[in-house]
């Protein structure tokens, strides 16, 4: 019964993503990660495979300067700002 709805879903949503800049081959991988039954996780094995076979690591240079691209600042009374963000090249050690 579970296969049948999820085949269901999935043909709903290749129709729904078909409409958009998508398209309606996207790979999917469904997740049960706290099935209601208490079973162990179902799918999770297959989002981690989709995911590696989609998602491509960005190669850095670490001998290179430092390079930071931040997203949010946060300033902390007191403190200072505490930076979020992406290492684009380089590296940086504590007390650097």
């Amino acid at each position: 019964k579970r296969e049948k709805t999820l085949s269901s879903i999935k043909k709903k949503l290749k129709v729904a993503f078909g409409a958009t800049k998508f398209g309606s081959n996207l790979p999917f991988a469904c997740v049960s990660a706290s099935p209601q039954d208490g079973a162990a996780p179902i799918g999770v094995d297959s989002l981690i495979d989709v995911l590696r076979s989609k998602v491509n690591m960005p190669q850095r240079d670490s001998t290179g300067p430092f390079m930071f691209s931040y997203d949010h600042a946060f300033p902390i009374k007191g403190q200072g700002t505490v930076l979020t963000g992406t290492v684009l090249s380089g590296a940086v050690k504590p007390a650097q």
